[in-house]
């Protein structure tokens, strides 16, 4: 009988670390941040490929807590260009792992003409975003992947290696 307490005491002891180690990294990572992201993408079209560098992106970013078991969140990203993003992922220790999503993405071209320019658009309504992040005390850096096809389905876009730098505030 001993025997079987003690165990059954240890086991619930380990149980119980791993659940205040988790919940514990979620707390730290949780919270209010401004953020910069910066990088490139290259937009092809039949056999040309241009490599454009992103309009940097600053803005403020909130780390949610979704009180889950898994350690969930909600990452809200508010920024000066563009519209509001919003992603899900998890905690592990101090990895912010998100869940793929969806974003839009516009560039513009001026191409010079006699009198009058002629202002270019190309829009990407659904770029697949996939990346993580690793907390370093009270700042989280993301490596991004975009990846997606114009509206119009002529030009594709891919941007690896695309990084956010957020720090709390």
């Amino acid at each position: 009988m001993k025997t079987r307490f003690n165990a059954l005491t240890v086991m619930m002891t380990v149980v119980s670390m791993v659940m205040v180690s988790c919940t514990d990294d979620l707390h730290q990572t949780a919270g209010e941040y401004t953020f910069k992201t910066s990088g490139s993408v290259t937009l092809t079209s039949g056999d040309q490929s241009e490599t454009l560098l992103l309009n940097n992106e600053t803005g403020s970013l909130s780390i949610i807590n979704k009180d889950d078991k898994d350690g969930g969140i909600i990452l809200t990203i508010n920024s000066s260009y563009g519209p509001v993003q919003i992603a899900t992922g998890r905690i592990e220790g101090k990895n912010v792992l998100i869940d793929s999503y969806k974003r839009s993405l516009e560039f513009t071209e001026l191409k010079l003409q006699i009198l009058q320019p002629d202002v270019v658009k190309t829009t990407f309504d659904n770029v697949d975003v996939t990346g993580n992040g690793e907390r370093y005390g009270d700042t989280i850096i993301f490596t991004w992947t975009y990846e997606g096809v114009s509206t119009d389905g002529t030009v594709t876009l891919k941007g690896t290696n695309i990084k956010t730098i957020a720090t709390r505030k």
